[in-house]
C-alpha cells in the first residue's frame, strides 16, 4: 500500500509515453490520441492546456506533440500520484475502520 501513489504515477506515464508516442511517430493516423489523457487528467488538464499555451510558439506538429508530451507527462504524473495519496488514505481509514 506504501507504493499505492508510485504505481499511480508510473502507469500515468507509461499511458502517457505509449499515446504521444503514437501520436508523434504518425500524427496523420494518430494524431487525436492525445485526447485520451485529455479527459484522463481532467479537471487537470485545464491547467496543463493553460500551461501549453504559455509554451506553444508556431513550431511544427511533432515538435508541438513533444511539448504536450513533457506537460502531461510531468503534471500529469504529479496528479495520479496525488490521487494515489488520497486513495492510499481513504484504504488505510477503511482498513484501520474494521
Amino acid at each position: 500500500m506504501k507504493r499505492l501513489p508510485f504505481i499511480f504515477a508510473a502507469v500515468h506515464a507509461a499511458l502517457t509515453l505509449w499515446i504521444f508516442g503514437e501520436a508523434i511517430a504518425s500524427p496523420e493516423r494518430s494524431g487525436l490520441l492525445p485526447l485520451i489523457m485529455y479527459c484522463l487528467d481532467y479537471p487537470c488538464s485545464i491547467f496543463m492546456n493553460w500551461v501549453l499555451h504559455l509554451l506553444h510558439p508556431d513550431w511544427g506538429v511533432r515538435s508541438n506533440l513533444a511539448v504536450d508530451l513533457t506537460v502531461f507527462l510531468i503534471i500529469g504524473s504529479f496528479w495520479f500520484y496525488a490521487i494515489g495519496l488520497v486513495v492510499k488514505s481513504a484504504l488505510a481509514r477503511v482498513i484501520h475502520d474494521r
